[in-house]
């Protein structure tokens, strides 16, 4: 498969960028997931001439506690301008990205994360995204951002992963039907975990389909389809939904395969289930039966199937 571009902050990829002129180099960035992954690296701050290493820099909220600017811990210096036109420059020479891994706690970088300080440099007690993050969700509202502090989390990490992979798809192989019918036949593949985020809109987004037929311009549909899709699985689906869709999975192969077999899958789903072994174990077991069995609709299920499975097992 061609790897998929996403942005990448600098020190993560063990540039000597940071602010005591270190780095923040994780392993796993560089390595396996540089196997599906194209780079584009950024570094606002060192983008915005603040120099290696350089004063620690800090959010500060405005006498109205509205306004977030970027001042110097020592000297109180105002560099938001001076970083918001690097990410402004940053912004504009994006192209096709399809997910964001950040630095968590940076005030350019922070996904959540950021620190929020008074002007007199008291923290508020609150967090927020860097000048970066909130530049890029402006830029492209649709895009899986994440910081490396959140991707230690395997639940997190998975949900990037499946937001990654998922808006890469829509934008490079649903983008590019050319009929109503093969937008169905896309849109097949994805049930089961447009089911289990909001089954809702799965169902909006397949009557949306099936009743436009050659009445509305496709065009329009797929833009709509697309952000209908993202925002259905825009938060993590909770362990229940998980075993409620594996549920579905088991009553659809339930009469090609054995009693045996029946009771151990449902004996690995109550375990899932009560936390005791990791999704991956039953959704095993569910592909090796699915290579006896023949049930496309299951076959070519994203959901069983969100990306390369090592991707997920991470050291660092």
């Amino acid at each position: 498969m061609n790897k998929i571009p996403i942005g990448v902050s600098s020190c993560l990829v063990g540039n000597n960028v940071r602010y005591n002129g270190g780095n923040c180099h994780k392993s796993y960035i560089t390595g396996i997931y540089a196997e599906y992954f194209d780079y584009k690296i950024v570094c606002p701050e060192v983008a915005a001439g603040l120099g290696v290493p350089r004063p620690t820099l800090f959010l500060v909220e405005d006498i109205q506690k509205s306004i977030l600017s970027v001042k110097t811990n020592k000297t109180n210096n105002d560099v938001t301008d001076k970083i918001q036109k690097a990410v402004d420059m940053l912004i504009s020479k994006l192209d096709n990205v399809y997910g964001f891994i950040l630095k968590a706690k940076s005030p350019s970088c922070g996904v959540e994360t950021a620190r929020v300080f008074d002007e007199n440099h008291g923290y508020t007690g609150i967090k927020a995204d860097g000048l970066f993050v909130r530049a890029l969700r402006e830029y492209d509202p649709l895009l899986p951002i994440e910081d490396d502090g959140k991707l230690t989390d395997k639940t997190l990490r998975d949900h990037f992963l499946r937001k990654v992979f998922c808006y890469y798809s829509l934008k490079t192989e649903f983008i590019a039907c050319s009929n109503i019918t093969q937008m169905m036949e896309y849109h097949s593949k994805h049930k089961v975990l447009l089911r289990m985020h909001n089954n809702k809109v799965k169902k909006e987004l397949g009557n949306m389909l099936s009743e436009a037929g050659n009445k509305i311009n496709i065009e329009t549909i797929k833009h709509r389809y697309i952000e209908l899709f993202m925002q259905a699985i825009a938060k993590p689906a909770k362990r229940g939904a998980h075993y409620m869709a594996l549920q579905n999975v088991l009553r659809e192969i339930n009469k090609k395969i054995s009693k045996a077999q029946r009771q151990y899958l449902q004996e690995l789903l109550n375990k899932y289930r009560d936390c005791k072994i990791s999704w991956e174990v039953p959704v095993s077991v569910i592909r090796m039966y699915l290579i006896e069995l023949d049930i496309p609709y299951l076959e070519k299920q994203s959901y069983l199937n969100p990306y390369p499975e090592n991707l997920n097992y991470i050291e660092d």
